[in-house]
């Protein structure tokens, strides 16, 4: 399935979202679902014409990807950053946020 990577300018955060759809419409219908995945965010976007989707062809068929390789792929390939807790890992702190996975 294709990668795509969802924002609006009308999301309160400007934070992304990252699904996978068929379609650049079918995508931008997963705008606002709330996931358990740290990568897909509910945009809490009213206006469908706002949401902007765009390819991320390097994780089509990324679907049964772990959730921290697919948080890897986005840090290192899209420049993405992940906040928790009062700590922001990006690719500066990508060691530190490997660690967060480990059982």
């Amino acid at each position: 399935m294709r990668a795509w990577i969802l924002s609006s300018d009308e999301s309160p955060e400007n934070y992304s979202s990252l699904v996978w759809a068929e379609s650049r419409g079918k995508a931008k219908a997963q705008a606002n679902y709330d996931s358990p995945y740290m990568y897909q965010y509910n945009l809490e976007v009213d206006d469908f014409t706002s949401i902007r989707a765009i390819r991320a062809k390097s994780l089509d068929n990324g679907e049964e990807l772990s959730e921290k390789e697919i948080c890897l792929r986005l840090i290192k390939n899209y420049g993405w950053s992940f906040y928790i807790g009062n700590e922001i890992y990006d690719e500066d702190s990508i060691k530190e946020f490997e660690k967060l996975f480990e059982v």
